[in-house]
């Protein structure tokens, strides 16, 4: 069967579903509070408790890589809509971009605050957060862009 949805849950697990059935296709074992998933299905990245993120194959939930860079805990991910870039923020105040599938390193960007939300644009080129204001970097090269006045 096909993974159509990834849950997290306070018992410390990931289960990937199908809609067909009530059953989980996988349960995946961890503290992970905070998961994206590719457009195409086929990979899922997590954020664990040791300041790492993981990337796990879709369905079967193999785990393929731990992404080490943040100094702090993860607190969320984007994935770009071409499926090719990961966005990771972190407690230590930074984004860390990576490339995928393979979890090579492609910079950082300093977001001087907790970030708690990351929103990559459909068009794949923009990547923003907003808190109290909104801020934008261009990718993948991570220069600041100027926000509009209307979200600010």
């Amino acid at each position: 069967m096909r993974l159509r949805i990834a849950s997290t849950s306070d018992d410390d697990t990931v289960k990937l579903w199908s809609l067909a059935g009530v059953a989980p296709l996988k349960t995946i074992q961890g503290r992970i509070t905070c998961l994206a998933i590719t457009p195409d299905g086929k990979l899922l990245a997590s954020r664990n408790s040791d300041n790492t993120v993981k990337l796990w194959r879709l369905p079967d939930g193999a785990l393929l890589k731990t992404l080490h860079g943040h100094k702090g805990l993860v607190t969320c991910l984007a994935i770009a809509p071409d499926g090719k870039l990961l966005a990771s923020g972190s407690e230590d105040y930074t984004v860390k971009l990576w490339s995928l599938p393979d979890g090579a390193p492609r910079g950082y960007l300093n977001a001087h605050i907790v970030l708690h939300r990351l929103v990559i644009t459909a068009d794949g080129k923009r990547l923003a957060y907003g808190y109290p204001t909104m801020k934008l970097w261009r990718l993948p090269d991570g220069a600041p862009l100027k926000a509009p006045e209307e979200y600010r």
